[in-house]
């Protein structure tokens, strides 16, 4: 039931052999290092004054991209064609923006893999997390990773626990879904494709 083919379209060519259709979909996670290396470094996109780049030989940026002055990347990193990296925006090493996304003003990316058209427009955090095509986080929502306890983070389901093997595990945000401004979605949520999450809602477990 939680098969990446489950909660993604995987149509990006350059990202799709990298998805396994027998397995969990948070287990994507684990290949970011492999997608970054397998994909194309190089910068395609001019660079304004005023974007900082760290471990910039590490950093990829396709055509077409709008990297406004105030942003912070950090390699290795992957963005696609047509993507929009705003003011203010903190993408750190290990992450995968996919084409036509925005990563927004004071908005952090971590270990994640953010798919075509998803949008991070306004003060959010993202760690350890996939957001799926066209999928839009509303102002200020977060993908928390860590538990308080610092145990191994389960997935919640029908009374049951499904352990995922990992301390740090965001959210699976399936394509076309809608996260509500100031929504938490706790480590280990899985929110499945075309749901809406009401604002100011702390969520765990699986919505469908």
């Amino acid at each position: 039931m939680f098969l990446a083919t489950n909660l993604f379209k995987l149509s990006n060519a350059a990202l799709a052999p990298f998805f396994h259709h027998d397995q969990n979909g948070w287990l994507l996670l684990n290949q970011l290092p492999s997608i970054l290396k397998a994909l194309p470094c190089e910068k395609q996109s001019p660079i304004k004054k005023g974007v900082f780049l760290q471990n910039e030989k590490e950093i990829s940026i396709g055509r077409g991209c709008v990297i406004e002055e105030g942003s912070f990347i950090e390699g290795p990193c992957f963005i696609g064609d047509g993507s929009e990296i705003r003011h203010g925006a903190y993408i750190r090493k290990g992450s995968v923006i996919g084409n036509e996304c925005v990563i927004g003003h004071a908005t952090e990316v971590n270990r994640s893999l953010i798919l075509d058209g998803a949008k991070l427009a306004h003060f959010n955090y993202v760690g350890d997390s996939i957001v799926g095509e066209g999928a839009n986080l509303g102002a200020g929502s977060k993908c928390a990773n860590l538990r308080l306890d610092e145990r191994e983070i389960a997935i919640l389901f029908n009374g049951e626990r499904i352990l995922t093997g990992r301390k740090k595990l965001g959210a699976l945000i399936g394509f076309g879904a809608s996260i509500g401004c100031n929504a938490v979605l706790n480590p280990g949520t899985i929110i499945f494709p075309h749901t809406k999450v009401a604002p100011c809602l702390s969520i765990k477990g699986v919505v469908v």
